[in-house]
């Protein structure tokens, strides 16, 4: 299993994770768009929203041919998307989670002309008798089914196929995530 990411803090997080495991993972720092893997591999799984957070289209098509390099003949790839209804409508929404030791607030703004939702995070996290204030800020790309089908065609891919949220059936309007799976040629 190789594990591969841009951010060297999340990769540690996953080392971590993984160090009760009988054979360690590889994990490898870097972009999508210039991912680079020592060896084939049958399925590339890319996961919460990942390619939404590629917010130049021309990287996300990139990153798509470089997931088709990666993969050895028969490969599979899966991964799943925000949709563009979901991104567009979080413009403006404010938004608050809890437990007893994390507080968050977040609120969304959707760039029409750019066509990507930013969203910022103020985290409250208890330590002992204090909280400790961070913050983030994510940005997401909001990219069609069509967009994202035609990339892949492009890329090479065969047997594409796009889901509903967690469910084996074409997306009804309104769906808030897809999934979508394509194959590297058929299975030998």
């Amino acid at each position: 299993m190789t594990g591969v990411d841009m951010s060297e803090e999340m990769l540690c997080v996953a080392a971590q994770k993984a160090q009760s495991l009988p054979e360690a993972p590889l994990f490898v720092c870097q972009r999508l768009q210039d991912l680079q893997l020592p060896r084939g591999v049958d399925l590339a799984v890319c996961a919460l929203d990942s390619l939404d957070y590629i917010t130049d289209p021309a990287d996300c098509e990139k990153a798509i041919r470089r997931v088709y390099k990666a993969l050895n003949p028969g490969g599979c790839f899966i991964f799943d998307v925000n949709t563009p209804e979901k991104l567009r409508a979080m413009d403006g929404q404010i938004f608050l989670d809890k437990d007893e030791d994390v507080y968050c607030v977040w609120r969304g703004e959707f760039d029409h002309a750019a066509n990507i939702c930013s969203y910022g995070m103020d985290l409250f996290q208890r330590k002992g008798s204090v909280w400790v204030r961070s913050f983030e800020e994510h940005r997401e790309y909001a990219y069609s089914a069509q967009q994202l089908t035609d990339y892949l065609h492009r890329a090479g891919f065969t047997g594409i196929e796009v889901y509903a949220d967690r469910r084996f059936e074409a997306p009804r309007p309104g769906e808030q995530r897809i999934y979508i799976k394509a194959r590297k040629g058929r299975i030998l």
